[in-house]
């Protein structure tokens, strides 16, 4: 089924190639939809374009499985998004080790988080966490999640008054954007 509509978006596209607004482009091209979509695909021939064209629409349509973030696991997911973890409620501090170096850094603590961002969440659909009470579609009408952050844990990140240091400047500091709304 996802070929079918992977051919029926290839099929689509060269409609609008074909369309009378882009026949001026083509004409100044000097050449058709189907050669332009073959150089645009670096592929000789319309039936390697096509597959090309399949084999882009299948990457793009790669997910990243929403339990591999945190890589906590299940519990500890769950336990983040009813906003009962220490990503949620501890802050960076110097107090709490005896050498003086510094716990409960964010940045470290979740830096899966970051990554996934960069590797995944940018080019890639990330799976909707449907298993978890709070993200189940059946028991919300909106299907669509919104997340608030209630405090600002993360110094010198422009989202919030969050500072260093963090023992003295980062106690109950406010989110600057405090919520995300997910559809």
């Amino acid at each position: 089924q996802k070929t079918l509509n992977y051919l029926i978006a290839y099929d689509e596209v060269r409609k609008l190639f074909s369309s009378s607004d882009a026949r001026a482009t083509s004409a100044y091209c000097g050449h058709s939809a189907e050669v332009e979509l073959s150089l645009l695909a670096g592929t000789p021939g319309e039936e390697i374009t096509r597959l090309r064209i399949e084999g882009l629409c299948a990457a793009a349509d790669e997910k990243f499985d929403f339990g591999d973030i945190s890589e906590e696991g299940y519990q500890f997911d769950k336990r983040f998004y009813d906003g009962d973890t220490h990503w949620n409620t501890e802050v960076e501090t110097l107090l709490e080790s005896e050498d003086g170096s510094a716990t409960n850094v964010l940045s470290e603590d979740a830096a899966n988080v970051k990554v996934v961002y960069d590797e995944q969440a940018q080019s890639n659909t990330i799976t909707w966490p449907g298993e978890m009470t709070n993200f189940d579609l059946d028991t919300c009408d909106l299907s669509s999640a919104m997340c608030c952050w209630t405090a600002d844990r993360q110094a010198n990140d422009n989202n919030g008054n969050c500072a260093t240091p963090y023992d003295e400047n980062c106690r109950n500091a406010d989110p600057a954007d405090n919520t995300d709304l997910c559809l």
